[in-house]
């Protein structure tokens, strides 16, 4: 990839290091290649939110994800926990991510239906009522 400062786009009128047309076809090619809005929008002397929705105005766009949806898990092993009876946090310190993540990512399994409480009926244990003297 180029450095960052070669790919600056300059204008036709001085060669600044700023552009004075959009061009988004332009934007999706940089953001193909890695670059993030932010520093696109450095690029063309404007605010990321607008590099945004140029790009979001191209038919077929599709922005990366970020953040939790870059985390690998093993959804199928995640599953087998689960229905084991772990909780989500369980499961989720056994293959990685939060126990939020756990449920969001086997929620999207089309049928998956969660267990009452984060745990299935046989592995909840009652709890022991201790007698007072």
């Amino acid at each position: 990839m180029a450095v960052f400062w070669e790919t600056l786009i300059k204008c036709d009128f001085c060669a600044c290091l700023g552009a004075k047309q959009l061009n988004p076809e332009k934007m999706l090619e940089l953001y193909n290649s890695g670059l993030s809005f932010r520093k696109i929008a450095l690029l063309y002397a404007i605010s990321h939110e607008m590099v945004r929705q140029q790009l979001m105005r191209i038919p077929g766009f599709v922005p990366r994800r970020r953040g939790a949806d870059l985390i690998k898990i093993d959804v199928q092993k995640a599953l087998d926990l689960y229905d084991s009876g772990l909780t989500f946090k369980e499961v989720a310190q056994m293959v990685g991510g939060s126990g939020p993540l756990i449920a969001r990512r086997l929620s999207a399994i089309p049928g998956f239906v969660p267990h009452k409480e984060g745990r299935s009926p046989q592995s909840r244990k009652t709890p022991e009522v201790t007698k007072r003297s």
